[in-house]
C-alpha cells in the first residue's frame, strides 16, 4: 500500500535558512513541500489552517524569542491535539530555551544545520503516534475543586477525607479497584494538608513560583509526597508565599500534568480571589461550596457563586452544608437558603467532633481513625456520586482553554 503524501510547511524568514531546510525536505519520500518566507509568529490564521488540515509545520527559531514560544503555545490551543510542530534552531542553543519550546507544545527541536536523517527521523516518530495518542485525551483524571464560604466551615477535612475516598482501597465504595488519587494544597499562606495527614511540606510550590517554573512531568514527581495509605499530595510551602506569585501559566501546567497522571485530582482552594483561581475553575470538572446554613454563611455562598460562575459558567457547583446532618424536614431557613443560592441543598455532613478530632490528632483520614462515624459514611457517599458520574473526561474543550479577557469580576472582588 502507498503511504500517504505528507504535507511539510516551512516557515523561516531568512533566505539561506529556507533555502536549506527547504532543500532537505525535498529529498524526502511521499512529502509536498509548502515554504513561507516568514516567520512563525507572523503567520497569523496561515500556520493555523495549515496545521488543522494536518500539514506538519516546521519553523526555524533563535530560541530566544517570547514571540515563537507564544506562537506555538496558540497554535496547539486552536489546531488541537493532532498538531506537530517542529522547531529547527541554532547548534548551541540552551537547554533552557529549548524547555521552553518543548512546554510550549514542540514536538522536537533540530539543531541547524538539519539533515535528511533528522528529519526522517523525526517524521517516522511523530506519524505514528497521532491515532494512538488523540484516544487517550479522553482518559485524563477529573479536577474536583473544594471550596469553603468561610474560614473554619472545614473545606480542608472535605477535600482531605473525599480525596482519601475517592481511592476505594479494599472494597471502599463497592469496589475493589484502586483509584489514582492526587490532593493538591493551593492555599499557599494557610495550607494545613500536611499537618491534617502528618507529612512533611513539600516546598515546591514555593521554588515554582521563585523560579518562575512551568511544571512538567519531572517537577511533579519531585514536588508530590505520598502518605502511608497511598494518597499523592502536594503540600502548601512552608514559607509564606503571595498568593500572586503564582500565574495562570504555571496552574494551569500543573493541573494538566496532574490530569495525565491521576484518575481524580481533588483541588483544595483559597478563599482569596487571585487571577490563577479562574485557571482552576476552568479545568474543572466539579466544585463543591463548603458552607454552613448560617444567614452570613449563605450571603457569602452567593457571592463565591456569582464569582465562580461569571469566571466558569458551565462549571457546576454544588453546596456541601457542613456539620448538620440532612434534615427528614427541611426548615424554612433551609428553602429561603435554596432559593438565594439558586440550587438544591443536596449534600450534608453531620457534626461529629470527636471523630474530627481523632484523625487530626492522628494525622490520618477519618476512613482509619472512625470508619463507622457518620461523618465518614457521608463523604464515603458524596465519593461514590463523584465515581458514579457518566462523564468521565472533558467534552467541553473550552474548559481547558487559557482564560483571557474574563477577570473583571476577579478584580473588582480583589479591589473593594
Amino acid at each position: 500500500m502507498t503511504e500517504p503524501v505528507q504535507k511539510i510547511t516551512v516557515f523561516a524568514a531568512n533566505g539561506p535558512d529556507s533555502d536549506a531546510i527547504s532543500a532537505v525536505v525535498c529529498t524526502l519520500d511521499n512529502v509536498k513541500l509548502n515554504r513561507r518566507d516568514m516567520t512563525l509568529s507572523k503567520a497569523n490564521g496561515t500556520a493555523h489552517a495549515l496545521a488543522a488540515s494536518g500539514e506538519m509545520i516546521l519553523f526555524r527559531t533563535s530560541g530566544e524569542s517570547e514571540q515563537d514560544e507564544v506562537a506555538v503555545r496558540e497554535l496547539c490551543r486552536t489546531a488541537g491535539p493532532d498538531v506537530r510542530v517542529v522547531a529547527i534552531s541554532d547548534p548551541d542553543l540552551q537547554l533552557a530555551a529549548a524547555r521552553k519550546l518543548l512546554q510550549a507544545g514542540v514536538a522536537d527541536v533540530l539543531p541547524m544545520p538539519v539533515t535528511k536523517k533528522d528529519l526522517t527521523e523525526c517524521l517516522e516518530r511523530l506519524r505514528a503516534p497521532i491515532a494512538a495518542v488523540a484516544p487517550l485525551a479522553l482518559q485524563r483524571g477529573k479536577i474536583i475543586t473544594v471550596a469553603q464560604a468561610r474560614g473554619g466551615i472545614g473545606g480542608t477535612t472535605v477535600a482531605v477525607n473525599l480525596a482519601d475516598a475517592l481511592r476505594g482501597e479494599a472494597g471502599l465504595l463497592r469496589r475493589n479497584v484502586v483509584k489514582k488519587v492526587a490532593l493538591v494544597d493551593l492555599d499557599l499562606q494557610f495550607g494545613g494538608i500536611a499537618s491534617f495527614l502528618d507529612i512533611e511540606a513539600n516546598d515546591s510550590l514555593c521554588r515554582m513560583a521563585k523560579d518562575e517554573i512551568i511544571p512538567d512531568a519531572t517537577f511533579l514527581s519531585q514536588a508530590m509526597v505520598t502518605t502511608k495509605g497511598g494518597l499523592s499530595v502536594i503540600t502548601a510551602p512552608t514559607e509564606f508565599v503571595p498568593m500572586e506569585s503564582l500565574t495562570s501559566e504555571q496552574v494551569e501546567a500543573l493541573l494538566e500534568q496532574l490530569t495525565l497522571q491521576f484518575d481524580y485530582v481533588v483541588v483544595d482552594l483559597p478563599r482569596t480571589l487571585v487571577q490563577w483561581v479562574q485557571s482552576v475553575l476552568n479545568m474543572s470538572d466539579r466544585l463543591y461550596l463548603i458552607t454552613d446554613s448560617s444567614v452570613p454563611a449563605i450571603r457569602q455562598s452567593k457571592r463565591l457563586i456569582d464569582a465562580y460562575s461569571e469566571e466558569s459558567p458551565r462549571l457546576p457547583i454544588d453546596i456541601i452544608v457542613n456539620f448538620e446532618a440532612k434534615p427528614i424536614f427541611k426548615g424554612r431557613h433551609h428553602v429561603q437558603a435554596a432559593k438565594l443560592l439558586e440550587r438544591e441543598l443536596r449534600h450534608w455532613l453531620p457534626l461529629d467532633p470527636k471523630a474530627t478530632r481523632e484523625a487530626l490528632d492522628r494525622g490520618v483520614p477519618l476512613s482509619v481513625a472512625a470508619s463507622r462515624s457518620a461523618l465518614t459514611k457521608a463523604i464515603k457517599k458524596l465519593a461514590v456520586e463523584v465515581i458514579d458520574e457518566k462523564t468521565t473526561a472533558k467534552t467541553d474543550p473550552m474548559k481547558r482553554e487559557a482564560t483571557q479577557g474574563s477577570d473583571a469580576i476577579f478584580k473588582s472582588i480583589q479591589s473593594s
